[in-house]
C-alpha cells in the first residue's frame, strides 16, 4: 500500500488554467489534502476539457482518498479510456484492488492464526461496510465471520453464516464446505454428505474435504462407499494417510483382517501420527499387529520424530523382547536424543544379529532443496557414537572398517573426515569431504565440513582481508608476505593468483595504484578471470575517472562465479556506465543489482540519478526515496546536491530524509530536513516528523503545539489505526514519561475519541488512561482503564502488570 502513497504525489498537470486563483487551482487545494473541494474543481475541468487523461486520473485519486473506492476506479479506467498507458491511473487500480483487498486479507490473516475473536470482529467491520469494498469483499467476509464460529464451535451460527453468504455470491464451494464441516462436527452425517456433494460440484479435489466426507459414509456404516471414497481421497494426496487409515479401518469393519493391518501399515509408514489410541488400543490386543508399534518407530525416525520413536520401539520390545528390529531403531533413536553410552549399550546387546550389518536408509534434504537417501548400520552408529564421545582413533578405525564393506557411503566417509579432523589432520578431512561431494553434490554434512577446513586453510588470508577493511594496511602487508612464504597456516598451493591479487588491493589502499596494477597483471597471468583482480583493477581505474575502462573489468569480474550475483560490484559496474553516460545500459545494471539485493543503498541511488540525467524527475525522485529509507546520508551525495535547491519535484525528499533519520535516533539531521520540508513544500508530512523530534528531545510543549496543528487538519475519527494514533499515543507515553501524568490523560482521551463508536477497538488509549491514572493516584480510575483495556484483549501484558501493580499498592 505504501507506494500509492508515495506515487500519488508525483502526480501533475499541465493545464491552461493560469487565469485562476490560487485557491480554486484544483492541485493546490488537493495537496492541502481538501479533497472535496479539489474534486468540484477537477470535475469542472472534466466538462472544460473532456479528453484530458489526467484529469480524469485525479478525479479517481480524490475519490480515493475520499473512501470512495467505486467512484475511485470509474475515474482511473475513465483516463485510460483517454490514454491507455497512463500510468498513474494504472497505479491507481492497483491502489483501489489494494484498498479493498488489504483488510479482508487482514481479518484472514488472524483467523489463520487462530485469533477467531479479533478475527471475526474484522471481519463484521468488513460486513458492514465500512472497508467500502463491495459486495464480493462482504460476502467472502460473510464467510469468513462463519469459519471463525466454526473454530469457537458454535456450528449452528456458523451454518446460518455460511448461508447467508451464499445468498451473497460467496465463493459456493468454500461456504458448502464450511457447512458441512459444521454438520460433522454435529455428528449429522447424512446432511454433511448433502453439504459435501454441492461443494464437489465445483471443486471435487479438496483432499480434506473428500476424507472427511468418505468417514460421513463410514459413520453411517456405508462401508463399500467409505472405501470407494477413501480410495478417491488416497489419489489426491502425495502422503495421504489419513485416508489410509480410513480404509484400514473400513477393511476391519468387511472383516478382513489381513487388508485392514496392510493399510494401517501404510499410513504409518507415511505418517507415525498414523498411529491413534484406537489403532494402538487394538495392536496391544492382537499379537500379530503389535508390528505397528516397530513401524511407527521407523515413520518417526524419517520424520526426525526421535523421542517418539524411542517410546514406540520400548512399547514393540515389552511386547516381544526378541525384536531385534525394534531394538535397532531403538539404538539409532538413542543416538539423536544424544544418549551415544545408551546408544552404544543397545548396540552391545544386538551383538552380532544380522540387523546390525543391514542398511538402513534415510531420507536428507541437500543444499539444492532436492531430497535423497543415505545409508549407514549399526556399526557406522557406533562409530558416529565413539565420535561424539571424543573416542576419536576407535572412531576412525571403524569408520575405515565400515567403509571398506560399504565404499560409496557418505554418511560413512564424512564420519572419518571428521574423525581426522578431531585427530589435527585436516587435509586428510578435507580429502573425505570432497570426496563425499562428488558422491552426492549438497550433502549438507560434507559441504559444512570442508568449509571448515577451507576456514581453517585460508584462515591467515581471510584475516588479511578484514585488517585491509580496518584500513590496518601495514599489519596486513606483513600477514601476506607471511603467508607467501610459508610461515602461517598452509594455504592452497595452486591458489597463488589470490595472494598476487591481495597485494594489489593492499598496494592501491596505500596509494600505489601503478604498483597495484602490476600486482593484478600477475595474478590476471596465472588465472585470466579471475573477479578479484579485474574487480581491484576495475576500482583504479574508477578512481582515475577512466570510467569505459573502468566498467570493461567491473564486467569480466562479474563473470567470476565468485561475484556473478553480487550486488555491489554490479552498482559499482552500473555507476561506471552512468559515469560514461551509458545510461541506458546503466538501467539495467542497477535494476540487475537491486533484484541481487533490493536495500543496496548505492545501486537503488544510482538508479534515481540516472532518472533524473534522463530528465524524468518524478520518477528520479520515487526511487531516490527508496534509496533515503534505505540510508539518510544519501542527501548528502555531491549528485542530489546538484539537484534539490532548484527542482522541486525533488523537494519532497526532505520529508522521507528526516523520517529516515528519526528512524535512526539522530534527531538533530531530522529536525534540519524537516524544517528544509516546511520552508519548501509546506503541505507535505512535515508537521508530524517535526512534533515527535522535540517530543523525542524532550520540548514537549513545542512538540505538542505542532502536533495538534498538524491533527486539527485531519479528520475526527480514525478507521483502523493509522498515523494519527500512532502519533498520538507515542505523545501520550511521552508525557507519561516525563512525569506529565495531566498531559498524558488528555492526550489519551484524545486518542481513545478517535476510536469511539467502533466495532473493532484498541487496548492502546486505555492502557495509557490506566497509567497515567495510576501516576495521579487516582486508583479506582486507572483500575477501570486497565480493565478496559484487557476487555479489548485479554492478553494485553502492559495492562496486566497495571493491575499487578495496583495489587501491590494496597
Amino acid at each position: 500500500m505504501m507506494k500509492y502513497f508515495i506515487l500519488l504525489f508525483a502526480l501533475f498537470i499541465t493545464l491552461p488554467l493560469a487565469a485562476q486563483s490560487p485557491e480554486s487551482d484544483p492541485w493546490d487545494l488537493f495537496r492541502q489534502r481538501d479533497y472535496n473541494s479539489a474534486l468540484e474543481q477537477f470535475e469542472k475541468h472534466a466538462r472544460m476539457y473532456p479528453d484530458v487523461a489526467a484529469i480524469h486520473d485525479m478525479l479517481g485519486w480524490c475519490h480515493w482518498y475520499l473512501g470512495e473506492l467505486d467512484e475511485a476506479e470509474e475515474g482511473f479506467r475513465s483516463a485510460l479510456e483517454r490514454d491507455e498507458e497512463y500510468k498513474w491511473s494504472k497505479m491507481g487500480l492497483e491502489a483501489v484492488a489494494a484498498s479493498r483487498e488489504a483488510p479482508l486479507a487482514s481479518a484472514k490473516s488472524l483467523l489463520e492464526s487462530g485469533r477467531y475473536l479479533e478475527a471475526r470482529a474484522a471481519f463484521q467491520v468488513l460486513i458492514d461496510g465500512d472497508s467500502l469494498g463491495g459486495k464480493s469483499v462482504i460476502a467472502e467476509a460473510m464467510a469468513g465471520e462463519a469459519w471463525c464460529l466454526y473454530s469457537l464451535g458454535r456450528y449452528s451460527e456458523a451454518i446460518r453464516g455460511f448461508r447467508k453468504a451464499l445468498k451473497k455470491k460467496a465463493p459456493a464451494a468454500d461456504a458448502y464446505r464450511g457447512i458441512a464441516y459444521c454438520e460433522y462436527a454435529q455428528f449429522d452425517w447424512k446432511a454433511a454428505l448433502a453439504a459435501f456433494e454441492l461443494s464437489f460440484r465445483q471443486e471435487p479435489d479438496d483432499y480434506s474435504a473428500r476424507l472427511t466426507a468418505a468417514w460421513c459414509e463410514y459413520m453411517r456404516q456405508n462401508w463399500k462407499k467409505a472405501k470407494t471414497d477413501f480410495e478417491f481421497a488416497s489419489r489426491l494426496a502425495e502422503q495421504p494417510w489419513g485416508a489410509k487409515k480410513g480404509l484400514g479401518w473400513t477393511a476391519y469393519k468387511m472383516g478382513d483382517l489381513d487388508e485392514s493391518l496392510r493399510f494401517f501399515i501404510s499410513a504409518i509408514n507415511d505418517s507415525p501420527y498414523a498411529l491413534d489410541d484406537d489403532i494402538r488400543a487394538m495392536a496391544e490386543q492382537q499379537d500379530s499387529w503389535g508390528s505397528l508399534f516397530r513401524q511407527t518407530g521407523w515413520s518417526a525416525l524419517r520424520w526426525q520424530l526421535a523421542y517418539q520413536a524411542k517410546t514406540e520401539f520400548e512399547t514393540a520390545r515389552k511386547l516381544d523382547p526378541t525384536d531385534s528390529d525394534a531394538l535397532t531403531g531403538y539404538a539409532i533413536a538413542e543416538f539423536r536424543l544424544g544418549n551415544y553410552l545408551s546408544s552404544i549399550d543397545a548396540l552391545d546387546r544386538l551383538g552380532q544379529s544380522p540387523e546390525s550389518e543391514k542398511a538402513r536408509r534415510f531420507p536428507v534434504v541437500l543444499e539444492t532443496g532436492e531430497t535423497d537417501t543415505i545409508a549407514m548400520n549399526m556399526q557406522s552408529l557406533r562409530a558416529w557414537s565413539y565420535l561424539r564421545l571424543g573416542r576419536f582413533e576407535e572412531a576412525l578405525a571403524l569408520f575405515s572398517k565400515v567403509n571398506q564393506s560399504h565404499s560409496g557411503w557418505v554418511d560413512v566417509i564424512c564420519g572419518a573426515a571428521w574423525s581426522s579432523w578431531s585427530l589435527g589432520n585436516k587435509d586428510e578431512a578435507g580429502k573425505g569431504f570432497a570426496e563425499a561431494l562428488q558422491i552426492l553434490p549438497g550433502y549438507s554434512d560434507a559441504i559444512s565440513g570442508l568449509a571448515a577446513v577451507n576456514s581453517w586453510r585460508f584462515q591467515d588470508y581471510n584475516q588479511v582481508w578484514q585488517l585491509l577493511q580496518d584500513g590496518d594496511i601495514e599489519y596486513a602487508t606483513r600477514k601476506l608476505d607471511a603467508i607467501k612464504t610459508g610461515k602461517g597456516q598452509p594455504f592452497p598451493a595452486d591458489r597463488t593468483d589470490l595472494l598476487f591479487a591481495t597485494r594489489g588491493w593492499l598496494l592501491a589502499a596505500s596509494g600505489d595504484e601503478n604498483a597495484a596494477l602490476e600486482a593484478f597483471r600477475d595474478a590476471l597471468e596465472l588465472s585470466p578471470g579471475l573477479g578479484l583482480a579485474h574487480r581491484g583493477w576495475g576500482d583504479v581505474l574508477a578512481d582515475r575517472s577512466d570510467w569505459a575502462a573502468a566498467a570493461g573489468r567491473y564486467s569480466r569480474a562479474l563473470l567470476d562465479s565468485q561475484f556473478e550475483n553480487d550486488a555491489n560490484l554490479m552498482s559499482d559496474y552500473a555507476w561506471a556506465l552512468l559515469e560514461g553516460g551509458r545510461l541506458d545500459a546503466s538501467f539495467d545494471a542497477f535494476r540487475s543489482a537491486l533484484i541481487f539485493d533490493n536495500t543496496n543503498v548505492e545501486a537503488q541511488a544510482g538508479l534515481g540519478f540516472a532518472h533524473l540525467e534522463l530528465g524524468e524527475m518524478v520518477e528520479g525522485r520515487i526511487e531516490l526515496e527508496r534509496a533515503a529509507w534505505l540510508d539518510p546520508s544519501i542527501g548528502e551525495h555531491r549528485r542530489l546536491g546538484v539537484y534539490i535547491d532548484t527542482v522541486k519535484e525533488l523537494w519532497k525528499l526532505h520529508v522521507v530524509l528526516g523520517w529516515s533519520w528519526f528512524q535512526r535516533g539522530d534527531y538533530g539531521q531530522a529536525e534540519r530536513e524537516f524544517l528544509l520540508a516546511q520552508r519548501r513544500d509546506p503541505f507535505s508530512d512535515y508537521q508530524r516528523g517535526l512534533g515527535l523530534v522535540y517530543v523525542r528531545r524532550g520540548d514537549l510543549d513545542k512538540g505538542k503545539k505542532i502536533i495538534d496543528a498538524y491533527m486539527s487538519s485531519l479528520p475526527k475519527k480514525e478507521t483502523p489505526w493509522g498515523v494519527a494514533s500512532t502519533t498520538l499515543s507515542e505523545l501520550g507515553w511521552a508525557f507519561y514519561a516525563a512525569g506529565a501524568g495531566n498531559d498524558a490523560l488528555r492526550v489519551f482521551k484524545d486518542l481513545a475519541a478517535l476510536h469511539s463508536g467502533e466495532r473493532l477497538l484498541y487496548a492502546d488509549p486505555f492502557d495509557g488512561q490506566g497509567w497515567s491514572q495510576l501516576r495521579l493516584k487516582h486508583d479506582s480510575k486507572a483500575r477501570a482503564a486497565f480493565l478496559s483495556a484487557i476487555e479489548i484483549d485479554p492478553r494485553y501484558e502492559n495492562s496486566l502488570k497495571g493491575l499487578e501493580a495496583l495489587k501491590e499498592m494496597q
